[in-house]
């Protein structure tokens, strides 16, 4: 059995594009700088002047593309921020600080017990700056505070009966659109 034969199309064929795409190309194709025109000097260890032309064209798009959306957000406002955490054990909990390119952002803190106004078994989130970040305090069994939506400065607590006794895992995020994160902590209940 012997195969089809394959129907190639007639020398200069256009394919199915619309007749006009032609004119379209040729417009735009003149507003490039003269080193990407057609034409234009032929790329090192390229033997078709048309591959070249093309690779040319789409490759200067893609750099131009590139550049314009890294251009977007650079500078030292777009700059990725250095994170830093510290921990303060005290008396009746630990407090573990947050520092966004080395100035206080806010804290979260663990009461282990009432003391003044404050409940036993409690995590707060504290936002102490405007820098558009918010704070979240998480124990590992689910427990947290965050100060999500809200203005700095703000303080969020939530207050969860936890078996006395017992020891658990705390840490502190700093979130704008992925957390950063402290290591865990250990506090107890």
């Amino acid at each position: 059995m012997t195969s089809p034969a394959v129907r190639r199309p007639p020398p200069g064929h256009r394919g199915h594009r619309p007749a006009g795409r032609d004119a379209a190309v040729r417009r735009r194709a003149s507003r490039l700088p003269a080193e990407v025109r057609p034409g234009g000097p032929q790329l090192p260890g390229r033997t078709s002047n048309a591959d070249n032309q093309a690779d040319r064209f789409h490759g200067r798009r893609r750099v131009l593309l590139t550049g314009a959306v890294l251009g977007f957000g650079a500078g030292p406002a777009g700059a990725a921020a250095s994170v830093t955490f510290s921990a303060s054990p005290n008396a009746n909990g630990t407090t573990i600080y947050a520092y966004i390119n080395g100035e206080f952002a806010g804290d979260g803190k663990w009461h282990q017990d009432p003391s003044g106004a404050q409940t036993g078994d409690t995590v707060c989130a504290e936002d102490g700056t405007g820098d558009g970040y918010y704070i979240r305090a998480e124990l590992a069994v689910g427990v947290s505070a965050d100060t999500k939506g809200d203005p700095a400065p703000a303080v969020h607590c939530n207050t969860q009966n936890l078996p006395e006794g017992h020891t658990y895992n705390m840490r502190v995020c700093v979130v704008k659109s992925a957390p950063l994160c402290s290591r865990w902590y250990s506090v107890t209940a």
